[in-house]
């Protein structure tokens, strides 16, 4: 298994290292050069030393292990320069970090012409310096590595303890896991390499020998340079008008539900808003939040300190079994608390993965909810790059779902049997088993028959198994998987035997998760990119409104709206007449009339229709 592995992620990384090659070709095109140390001139090595000498030096702490000398600690993900001493007969080897506080990349202005860059590798800098850092002895064998350590811990929330202390212990451990994975740049001296492998226990199938660059997000500084022909024209998300349009947000909730489009509509002036008017609303009664990851600077755990600090009830689930966000989460815990908060840590066993928000607010008749689901983390920054959807509601037959489900998260109670909401690991996976199920029997039937599923990733064993059923019956299928999938997708060929008959698309582009939904039978040569404006969109597919997942032809729990003429409307990079012209020229959706004849009418309403029309009244998808 891990052989095969290793075969397939090698011919990634080659793809990856030609990929690198070709965007360094482009980069020297539009003037900017990335060098090696033995690229320089005299005059700019003398430049990258005298850089050495006053920014970089000071930042490292040079090595040696030796009978003498215990073997240094090698942090995750850590980029380091071993080499091997000559002090007189006696052989021994170092080890310097390149130190990630600094910058990776230095631009150099010696020989340079007006206009052009030149930088080069802080790890390149450091070689050209080394003997400075062991003065006295011979130096050889420079070896530039990565070591990957094992990321994951288990965390047993079956114990006495309290379960912030052991998070906290058990990230304080994800540092001195077992190291998994060895990278080498190339030239690597053999001796180092076989002593790394045996003191981490490596095996070949560990080590891989790297063609590139070794860590490649050190290349997010070249891509944040301010050379605007070489960037995305900057996105500006627009106003959401049934909100501009009231004196305040939740009288514009009360006129109706609210369909949220992100990073097209923005987040800012919606869901932000929400929660920071009813921190500020003196008839706010209280406010409830579920948090996965919420980033840094959150201005939603601002407002809801804000809110207690008020004197209003305040509760927040927060999830500090969040990957990587951890020590984070229980920063902002420990806030909230102090503040005099209601903190909980959500489900024993289970991890809080929705993203939920429950104002109550005192009004003339009596307490009025108002609630916000969405798909997207309440992360400001992740907000305006994921593309996701959101419902702001006041919907009686959702809000006291949502309350219901509260209780559950903070109350630690049997969980309650919905209507309105789907939840997982409960309800969730029975309805979309139930779903597919009647695509597959309309299917045998000759009933019109589609699924469409959008996700971030699909390994549900269950799942795959019926969907592969689906395929087989000639369920007419697109997978649009933003991550890993464990279904074969069709496959044309001598191999097509071992796959299923349906599509599968990985979405790549200015906005991950961006929502598609493909007309069916369309020939794969003509699944093209078009340039559009400075928008990707695929051709000839048409775009839909938003949803993560949609099964069915008749619109039970499937997005139907004509998002392309929003995205038209509101593409980065169109003026105001493209803009105008794209919306006369898109093709409206076309919708199956019983039968299987295609209603070709324009679908027109108001955004309470179209929410109406996605089904979102009957079932919400809470994970």
């Amino acid at each position: 298994m891990l052989a095969a592995l290793r075969e397939k992620l090698m011919r990634s990384l080659k793809r990856q290292e030609e990929c690198y090659r070709a965007i360094v070709s482009e980069l020297a095109a539009h003037g900017i050069f990335l060098r090696k140390w033995d690229d320089l001139t005299p005059a700019q090595r003398e430049e990258a030393d005298q850089y050495f000498d006053s920014q970089v030096s000071p930042a490292l702490t040079p090595l040696v292990f030796d009978p003498a000398h215990a073997f240094p600690f090698l942090s995750n993900l850590s980029t380091s320069l071993a080499f091997i001493l000559y002090d007189e007969e006696e052989l021994m080897y170092a080890r310097v970090k390149v130190p990630g506080v600094v910058k990776q990349w230095v631009a150099l202005e010696t020989g340079v012409k007006p206009g052009e860059r030149l930088l080069l590798p802080l790890y390149e800098i450091i070689r050209g310096n080394a003997h400075k850092l062991y003065g006295g002895m011979r130096l050889t064998g420079t070896t530039l590595f990565r070591l990957t350590r094992d990321a994951e811990i288990e965390i047993d929330d079956d114990t006495d303890e309290a379960l912030q202390d052991v998070v906290r212990e058990q990230v304080r451990q994800r540092r001195y896991e077992p190291v998994v994975r060895l990278d080498f740049a190339p030239g690597a001296d053999p001796s180092i390499r076989e002593m790394l492998c045996q003191r981490f226990n490596l095996t070949p199938l560990d080590v891989y020998d790297l063609p590139g660059e070794i860590d490649y997000t050190t290349l997010f500084e070249i891509a944040s340079l301010p050379i605007p022909a070489l960037r995305d024209l900057p996105w500006n998300p627009l106003a959401v008008a049934a909100i501009e349009n009231h004196e305040d947000i939740f009288a514009a909730m009360r006129t109706g539900d609210i369909l949220l489009h992100h990073p097209y509509e923005s987040f800012e002036a919606s869901v932000e808003h929400f929660i920071a008017a009813a921190a500020d609303d003196p008839q706010t009664v209280s406010i409830k939040m579920t948090a996965y990851r919420i980033g840094d600077d959150t201005p939603f755990v601002k407002s809801l300190i804000k809110a207690a600090e008020a004197g209003k009830q305040v509760a927040c689930v927060i999830e500090i079994k969040a990957r990587f966000d951890e020590e984070r989460n229980l920063h902002w815990a420990a806030e909230l608390e102090r503040a005099g908060a209601h903190v909980t840590f959500g489900v024993p066993g289970l991890k809080t993965h929705a993203k939920l928000a429950l104002v109550v607010r005192k009004e003339s008749f009596g307490l009025k909810l108002y609630v916000h689901i969405g798909t997207g983390n309440y992360h400001t920054r992740t907000a305006r790059l994921y593309s996701d959807i959101g419902l702001l509601t006041c919907n009686p037959s959702i809000t006291r779902e949502v309350v219901n489900l509260f209780h559950y998260l903070t109350g630690n109670s049997r969980a309650p049997v919905f209507t309105q909401l789907l939840l997982a690991p409960g309800s969730m996976r029975a309805r979309f088993l139930q779903l597919i199920k009647r695509e597959i029997d309309n299917q045998r039937v000759n009933l019109p028959a589609r699924i469409v599923a959008k996700m971030n990733q699909l390994e549900d064993p269950e799942l795959a198994e019926i969907l592969c059923e689906a395929a087989a019956a000639g369920v007419q299928m697109d997978l649009i998987v933003r991550g890993f999938c464990c279904m074969k997708p069709r496959r044309r060929g001598p191999h097509r035997r071992h796959s299923h008959p349906f599509d599968h698309w990985s979405i790549s582009g200015t906005f991950p998760y961006f929502p598609l939904r493909g007309r069916a039978g369309e020939p794969a040569r003509r699944r093209l990119l078009h340039r559009l404006g400075g928008l990707d969109v695929p051709q000839p597919f048409q775009t839909s409104g938003s949803g993560d997942t949609h099964f069915g032809a008749r619109g039970e729990g499937e997005a139907v709206g004509d998002s392309r003429h929003r995205l038209a409307r509101s593409a980065p990079g169109l003026d105001t007449a493209k803009r105008r012209d794209l919306c006369s020229t898109a093709p409206r959706r076309r919708h199956r009339k019983p039968g299987g004849s295609r209603d070709t009418s324009n679908i027109n309403g108001s955004r309470s229709q179209e929410i109406q029309r996605i089904g979102m009244r009957r079932n919400l998808f809470v994970n």
